[in-house]
């Protein structure tokens, strides 16, 4: 144990030196989504190993609109996004004179699952889960942080959705199981 615990010292310490930047060495500025930091730390590695201490990247967290800000205003070389630009965004960096493409580079997804021990659903359908997701919402007082001339526009679909989901059997059985 102690030999791999000392290789291991070793091998880290090597790729310490080896990951050094050189004195006068490039850097390259990304920053943005933490989403996508995982994918842009592991390449940004392999690329300072590839160019030998003559490139130095670093990678921010500053999310995807604070990514954008920053790469407009000309403060980094790259945004990590996981979403694509805006038009606003477009537009600060069009008087800015930044001028970009965009490349996917991952797409994420959610997996719901649901848990034999549950009481309440043996499956979940697609209309199930936005009635669950409509009452996390309205539960969250979303609502109340939306202007009024937004939600009375929208008040007949808005309506249309409160309905649904109070008459929706596994909402119901959601809280009744939960004694709420």
């Amino acid at each position: 144990m102690k030999a791999i615990s000392l290789m291991t010292a070793a091998t880290i310490a090597f790729a310490g030196i080896a990951l050094a930047p050189r004195a006068g060495a490039q850097v390259i500025k990304i920053d943005g989504s933490s989403t996508v930091f995982p994918i842009t730390e592991a390449v940004a590695e392999e690329f300072q190993i590839q160019k030998r201490g003559k490139v130095r990247v670093t990678v921010g967290i500053s999310g995807t609109g604070g990514g954008f800000k920053k790469f407009c205003r000309g403060e980094t070389d790259m945004a990590n996004a996981s979403r694509p630009i805006s038009v606003e965004e477009m537009e600060s960096c069009r008087k800015a004179g930044i001028k970009y493409i965009e490349i996917p580079v991952a797409f994420d997804a959610l997996t719901v699952a649901v848990n034999p021990q549950n009481t309440w659903a043996r499956s979940l359908t697609v209309a199930d889960l936005k009635c669950f997701l409509w009452v996390r919402w309205l539960k969250s007082g979303a609502l109340d942080h939306i202007p009024a001339d937004i939600v009375d526009k929208n008040a007949p679909l808005l309506a249309r959705h409160l309905e649904r989901i109070k008459n929706h059997p596994k909402i119901a059985a959601y809280y009744a199981a939960r004694g709420k």
